[in-house]
């Protein structure tokens, strides 16, 4: 009996994986896209993370500024979907408006800015290739393995982690865990420079001075993001992924006193890396279930809608969850 099972309204559009992943949200960050808003001097540039409007909430800056509580985090459950980034520079915007698989990405800090093609960071792919995300997945792993040249131990769990790839779920899932075998579950900052090394190896060009000028950690995730085209956009968890990337990608939100009109791009601050600025260890799993559009399914029935209602289920799932629990009624 398979894992699998479909959500469909009158048809098959997405498949969900059956059963859950347990994935350290550090390195999660390395799925979950973003846009750097360059400034001319590159002193002043912005970290923004992207996505397709699949969430039905935009991110709440007052959220983000209390402290993080792990143990209010730990093991909570976030839904994602799988897909691949495209360049907005490798497709014309009129094609992208008439292709039904490819949703444009925005600011996780606005996702209805939907009018404006300014606003537009890439497109998120919803209906790629199984073949090609596993043949990719499985090049992936298999350079980094060269360029580690690992243990027989580590190695032989690598060769069983690539057999478990079977689509672009489970591909997302044994990337992570082979990453994190390979690095030695990223615990420190050598961990991330060794990334960092041997993805360079892999890449002609050097990443701006704002990223180089940055913490090792984000340096590690644009390098990956160059390399792996697969990503991850959030049903239910832009917040909790959000509130991460002050404490392990060195970043900060603006003061907040600071006004945002209409026509700012909002984000995180991209610190400099001086030596004190010490991003912080968090050994915290939370527990992800994936989705992906069935390949089987036509693309007239992929609609945003759709996408969006799988996020305005869940959110009501947890508000009906604590309005029945006894304290809050």
């Amino acid at each position: 009996m398979s894992n699998n099972t479909q959500i469909s309204a009158n048809d098959r559009v997405v498949v969900v994986e059956g059963t859950l992943s347990s994935l350290q949200i550090a390195s999660v960050m390395f799925f979950w896209p973003f846009h750097i808003h360059h400034s001319n001097s590159c002193e002043e540039c912005l970290f923004t993370p992207i996505s397709p409007a699949f969430n039905s909430r935009d991110i709440c800056d007052s959220r983000l500024r209390d402290d993080v509580n792990i143990d209010l985090i730990r093991n909570t459950v976030c839904h994602v979907i799988v897909g691949k980034r495209v360049s907005s520079s490798a497709v014309l915007y009129v094609e992208a408006v008439h292709n039904r698989n490819y949703f444009p990405m925005y600011s996780v800090f606005d996702r209805y800015k939907s009018e404006r093609e300014s606003s537009i960071h890439d497109y998120f792919d919803c209906k790629f290739s199984n073949t090609e995300i596993i043949r990719d997945t499985a090049q992936l792993i298999k350079k980094l393995c060269t360029q580690r040249n690992p243990s027989p131990a580590v190695r032989s769990n690598v060769d069983k982690l690539l057999q478990r790839v079977k689509n672009p779920c489970s591909a997302i899932s044994v990337l992570h865990h082979a990453m994190n075998s390979l690095y030695s579950d990223f615990s420190t900052d050598s961990d991330y420079k060794d990334l960092c090394n041997d993805l360079q190896t892999l890449q002609r060009d050097k990443l701006p001075l704002c990223l180089t000028n940055g913490s090792v950690q984000l340096q590690a995730t644009a390098l990956f993001q160059r390399a792996f085209p697969y990503c991850l956009s959030f049903f239910d968890g832009n917040h909790r992924h959000s509130r991460f990337v002050t404490h392990v990608l060195n970043c900060s939100r603006r003061s907040s006193n600071y006004l945002i009109t209409e026509d700012d791009e909002d984000g995180y601050i991209i610190n400099k890396d001086d030596g004190n600025n010490k991003t912080e260890r968090f050994n915290c799993l939370l527990q992800y279930r994936f989705y992906h559009v069935d390949p089987q399914c036509y693309s007239f029935h992929i609609s945003i809608e759709k996408m969006q209602q799988i996020s305005i289920n869940e959110n009501e799932k947890l508000q009906s969850t604590v309005t029945e629990e006894k304290t809050h009624r």
